[in-house]
């Protein structure tokens, strides 16, 4: 069975959105100075690298992450071909190579913009879903969205992000290798920590069907 990572790896040069505060992980103890083990500390926003958003990061009546739904998370889900997009394109349902019939509840939307990640640019001047393309996925029942861009939005935007969550579309930002990624359906995972929180940090990954 052939697994496939979508997941950045966490370390302290990754570049958080612009404001939020700097990952650090930090040893607090060390075989390597005489400790008794190697023990680390992790200090990150919620919303570095590869994560999920729910419902809660917009509106204080909706889920937080221990309120998702697994089924959600885990299962089928089609890969929406929008590659190669540029800076600061508004993408269209029409700008997707291969969409079906019917959509799957989890949709992956391949843009190839993490080729600029861990630069400026990647934050500034990510593309954006067009809300046309946001009222489809609401419309077919979708439950989360993935994607490897900064962010649904515009820089400093949040339109898309309150559409999608306030219908219960979770969103999945910073997914990378989706080069890989060459059929348009697979098994995909994308696994949250169960914390008491607006978004969390995930491994997100998937296999063949």
């Amino acid at each position: 069975m052939k697994f496939i990572d979508l997941t950045h790896k966490l370390e302290n040069n990754i570049k958080p959105y612009p404001g939020d505060p700097d990952l650090n992980i930090e040893y607090i103890d060390s075989l390597n100075n005489n400790g008794e083990c190697n023990l680390s500390k992790l200090t990150s926003s919620n919303h570095t690298g590869t994560h999920i958003d729910s419902p809660y990061h917009y509106f204080n009546n909706l889920d937080k992450i221990p309120d998702l739904e697994l089924e959600n998370l885990i299962g089928p889900c089609n890969i929406l071909d929008a590659s190669p997009v540029k800076g600061n394109d508004d993408i269209n349902v029409n700008d997707i190579k291969n969409i079906p019939e019917s959509l799957e509840k989890i949709v992956v939307l391949k843009t190839l913009w993490a080729k600029n990640f861990n630069s400026d640019k990647y934050f500034l001047n990510n593309p954006s879903l067009s809300i046309e393309f946001a009222k489809l996925l609401v419309e077919n029942d979708v439950s989360l969205i993935a994607t490897d861009m900064s962010s649904p939005d515009f820089y400093r935007e949040t339109k898309i992000h309150k559409y999608l969550l306030k219908n219960n579309v979770l969103i999945i930002e910073n997914l990378c290798n989706l080069d890989l990624l060459k059929k348009d359906k697979y098994y995909g995972y994308f696994i949250p920590l169960k914390i008491n929180s607006e978004a969390s940090l995930i491994r997100a990954f998937v296999r063949d069907i």
